[in-house]
């Protein structure tokens, strides 16, 4: 059996992806899965300064941490254990889900670094995966060079530290947690390692989530002397939860772009030049989520067409390779290393398309997407993990007990009404608004007003318009939090102002 049959026989198995596509940057990889808006700060501390901790063992590593604190009898700490075992169980404390209520599973706010160590994994199974990893990808993406990434990332590495700069409460907590840890335990800066994949995908002239990631998350840096360690992460939190979803988004898209054009190029549509390439790929994004509009529809939407694109590059790319078709200025036609090479994919299905035929290929691209109906509905697989990540990370947490109804305010979307099956609608909460204006109005000494936070929103995927806002949800509460101000020379009469401005 030739590759492309087996391939047509189990197209969604992770073993049966070609080469050309899983080391490309158009593959979504890590794979998301479920994750939180805290699980995503751990991760990233796991990700960037705990090289000796997997996502595996933090579980366990959490019941151990637990154990020992019931077991320490001597106070050899600043905190005595009293006081540390109520920081413990009450003041660091964080929501735990309605179907974790009833088990016994460690919850911390990731105010410091170690919380990482013992809390915030995504699974509590020895398989969990990294979002951490994610958002590394991110800075990667949004990054012109590896040494450029490489630069950020030591810079977020430092930010998450914990120093003399930061407030009495934090360092107290840095050393309490230093004293109670073990060796393989220890804060230290993990290097960003080369994404090969990624070294030559340059797209110049063209903005997408995790440029405008990169961007934010140097205000968001600058912005840590001003608060303290808690609000400070809160802030973190809020920009990691929009951005890691957005990219998600914009990556479905990405794939269903790409299998578009190569899939009319096959029909008969010539790519002219490179740089039309570009542009049908990457000019006028798309919006993929409105304000108080509900969000699991278009989450839904968007992982099924990243599903079929996914399935029918996977297909070209095995019938380029069976065909023997090259290029000689492309040895390596089969993988996909930047959009020139797309490019060069497309021009060789235009110019063989007389000896494939057209109606046979796509009658076999369906067979393949309609293998198992429950993947391609996502129903399970990869695309009900993308609908859970969407959901989760952007969805204000629920919690088991009522005391936490109100514990996080850096939510991009929340239930419209009491019952189980209400609908999850876009409306950011109090923190995610704060940080959205102060990444807006940071970026100029010019006045900002909300068409320039209306563009701001629509570069991680939000569409509003400024004549919107007045009447909207999203719109009271930026007069309630006083972030705006009337003007006659403001577009829509509202002038945006920075929470955080001294």
């Amino acid at each position: 059996m030739s590759e492309l049959a087996k391939f047509i026989n189990n197209p969604f198995d992770r073993s049966n992806i070609h080469r050309g596509y899983s080391e490309s940057f158009l593959h979504m990889t890590p794979a998301p899965e479920y994750a939180s808006g805290e699980v995503l700060v751990s991760s990233i501390y796991r990700a960037i300064g705990f090289p000796n901790i997997p996502e595996g063992d933090v579980p366990e590593k959490g019941k151990k941490f637990i154990q020992r604190m019931k077991s320490e009898h001597e106070n050899l700490h600043v905190l005595d254990q009293e006081t540390w075992k109520l920081v413990i169980n009450s003041t660091l404390e964080s929501p735990r889900l309605p179907s974790q209520s009833a088990k016994r599973v460690v919850s911390l706010c990731p105010v410091v670094p170690w919380v990482a160590a013992y809390s915030g994994s995504a699974r509590m199974t020895r398989m969990s995966w990294n979002p951490g990893n994610l958002i590394k990808r991110m800075i990667r993406f949004g990054c012109n060079s590896h040494t450029d990434a490489s630069n950020k990332w030591r810079r977020f590495f430092d930010a998450l530290s914990i120093d003399d700069s930061d407030d009495p409460w934090s360092r107290l907590l840095c050393q309490e947690f230093i004293e109670r840890t073990e060796a393989s335990e220890n804060w230290t800066y993990r290097d960003l390692e080369i994404m090969s994949q990624l070294n030559s995908w340059k797209l110049p002239n063209h903005s997408f989530p995790s440029q405008q990631f990169v961007e934010d998350l140097d205000k968001i840096i600058d912005l840590k002397p001003r608060l303290t360690r808690r609000q400070w992460v809160s802030i973190l939190e809020s920009l990691l939860r929009i951005a890691s979803v957005s990219h998600i988004a914009w990556l479905c898209e990405l794939n269903a772009r790409t299998f578009s054009l190569l899939r009319d190029a096959l029909g008969g549509n010539k790519p002219e030049t490179l740089r039309a390439v570009e542009n049908r790929l990457f000019e006028n994004p798309s919006t993929i989520w409105d304000l108080n509009v509900p969000i699991l529809k278009n989450i839904r939407k968007i992982a099924r067409s990243y599903l079929e694109a996914r399935v029918g590059i996977n297909y070209f790319l095995f019938l380029v390779e069976q065909e023997g078709y090259s290029n000689p200025h492309y040895k390596n036609i089969d993988m996909i290393g930047s959009v020139a090479w797309i490019f060069e994919l497309a021009s060789i299905l235009y110019n063989h398309r007389n000896k494939l035929d057209y109606t046979y290929h796509m009658e076999q691209y369906f067979q393949a997407t309609e293998k198992d109906i429950r993947i391609l509905s996502c129903k399970k697989g990869i695309g009900k993990n993308i609908e859970e990540f969407s959901r989760h990370v952007l969805g204000q947490r629920l919690a088991a007990d009522d005391r936490f109804l109100t514990y996080d305010q850096g939510y991009f979307a929340r239930k419209q009404a009491q019952y189980t099956s209400a609908p999850w609608k876009l409306s950011p909460g109090p923190v995610a608004v704060m940080m959205l204006c102060h990444c807006c109005v940071s970026s100029s000494t010019a006045p900002r007003t909300v068409e320039h936070l209306c563009e701001h929103l629509s570069s991680y995927k939000i569409g509003i318009k400024p004549n919107e806002i007045r009447l909207s949800e999203f719109g009271r509460t930026l007069r309630n939090l006083g972030l705006v101000l009337d003007s006659p020379d403001a577009e829509g009469g509202m002038v945006v102002l920075d929470p955080f401005k001294t």
